[in-house]
């Protein structure tokens, strides 16, 4: 699933939706608000096959009203901002920016806390969904008749010794899942297996950053994997969306949770394995990368996006000079939660599609999270400024990588390592916002798909960048 342990937030109106995420994954989730419709149609977009966390990140804190001058590429006409950015607060029920937005966790403790951003509270639909669409594609008839919600949730009960059961308010298409919020404990029952090795090396290399998963048996026969797992304390990521009405009040807080995702990443680079999936995106990325560059929709309707494949495949060869590590599938703004007091890294979600990969791949995760919004596919970056006039976007950018390169200069040097580190950085986010299913699939989410690749990549660093503050 997209997220297991994130945030409270409370829930009014609801209108239901299905996402894709960046992984593939189905996901399901709602909004909310007396202006829900509106505010749906005119920030979230076409929703269906979009990223995780696609509502939240299109809510960040910038007035809509300012988000067309702040960019010269966005262009205003495809801005659909029928609804002001009061809209979007009420919608997800966030309090305005006059307040201290990144304090405000509804769970005082800062524990067991679950999102409602978006959430499908026991929605009966979505739960039909898993048993007689999902199951089908997995299961044999035979298979199909020994699972039901009605065993499921008796299987639950015995497995966690409780009647104390609720579905969680963010949903994966791949399972069936129930919290225990009296007993800390996530139980799923997933579709496939998670890979044991990839589960054991993530809390070998994160320890209690990521949430302890142990597999249950089932009854004789029953063909679903069992899991349970951990609450892990934290609240979501997109609770803390820089505000320009209070950037310079709440820079360390933004600042060290850039720095603690720096870290982070580091910390897999003190496991090193051996050798990557052949499938994966090391080994394939030349592969995929030539695909890309030949791909009529690239080549007549992106040529600037042409360009970044080409400087990747171009230097594609060098990540053959990084060491390979543990690497997330996903890591975006529902996969991280923090501390509501000091904005530490508490934890990490979702390691089911994680694999081996040359170090860097989810480098991403800065600039999509943290220094941009995006609204209808449009990527806008950060152009909030400190009182003494310095970017708030390079300041947090100069110093994820300062602590990123302090994490691991026991094994790799800017300068050295430097081109090698910006390349694995961008082929995992061409990865991530370029697919050959997306492209090849002529529907709206078409077009949506190359707004985003072209704000996001058209916006990280080069691979040969000059500039410093990727090398300090």
């Amino acid at each position: 699933m997209a997220a297991l342990l994130l945030s409270h937030l409370s829930l009014e109106h609801e209108m239901t939706t299905r996402s894709r995420c960046h992984s593939g994954m189905r996901t399901r989730h709602r909004c909310n608000s007396p202006s829900a419709p509106a505010v749906f149609r005119g920030i979230a977009g076409q929703a269906r096959r979009k990223s995780c966390g696609s509502l939240l990140q299109s809510s960040q804190w910038w007035p809509m009203v300012d988000i067309r001058a702040v960019d010269a590429e966005v262009d205003a006409e495809n801005l659909l901002l029928e609804a002001s950015w009061h809209n979007v607060a009420t919608m997800l029920q966030i309090r305005s920016p006059e307040t201290d937005h990144a304090d405000a966790a509804p769970n005082k403790k800062n524990a067991n806390c679950y999102t409602r951003a978006y959430a499908l509270v026991g929605s009966p639909e979505w739960i039909d969904d898993f048993f007689n669409i999902e199951l089908k594609d997995v299961l044999s008839p035979t298979q199909l008749s020994m699972v039901s919600e009605e065993k499921c949730m008796q299987i639950a009960r015995e497995i966690l010794n409780t009647q104390d059961l609720k579905s969680p308010d963010i949903v994966g298409a791949e399972s069936f899942t129930l919290i225990s919020e009296s007993l800390g404990k996530v139980i799923q029952f997933r579709l496939t297996a998670l890979d044991d090795e990839i589960v054991k090396l993530a809390k070998v290399v994160y320890g209690s950053q990521v949430p302890c998963t142990s597999r249950y048996p089932g009854p004789n026969d029953f063909p679903l994997p069992i899991y349970v797992a951990n609450i892990i304390p934290g609240i979501n990521t997109a609770l803390m969306i820089p505000n320009p009405s209070n950037i310079n009040r709440r820079m360390h807080k933004y600042l060290r949770i850039v720095t603690d995702l720096a870290t982070f990443m580091g910390r897999a680079i003190d496991q090193p394995q051996t050798t990557t999936q052949t499938n994966g995106r090391t080994r394939s990325a030349p592969r995929f990368l030539q695909q890309l560059s030949a791909h009529p929709v690239l080549v007549n309707l992106a040529p600037k996006i042409l360009q970044v494949i080409q400087d990747a495949r171009d230097h594609a060869h060098l990540l053959e000079t990084l060491p390979l590590v543990l690497t997330h599938a996903d890591l975006g703004g529902l996969n991280m939660l923090i501390d509501s007091n000091d904005s530490s890294l508490t934890g990490v979600l979702d390691w089911a599609r994680a694999s081996i990969e040359a170090f860097g791949m989810t480098i991403y995760s800065l600039y999509e999270v943290f220094l941009t919004t995006r609204i209808e596919g449009q990527i806008v970056f950060n152009h909030a400024l400190t009182d003494d006039g310095r970017p708030v976007r390079i300041i947090l950018e100069q110093a994820f990588w300062k602590q990123l390169w302090s994490s691991v200069s026991h094994v790799l040097d800017p300068v050295v390592h430097g081109s090698a580190v910006r390349t694995a950085m961008l082929v995992g986010a061409i990865d991530r916002y370029l697919t050959m299913e997306r492209l090849n699939d002529a529907t709206i989410d078409h077009g949506e798909s190359l707004a985003r690749a072209k704000g996001y990549l058209g916006k990280l660093p080069r691979i040969n960048s000059l500039d410093r503050r990727y090398e300090e």
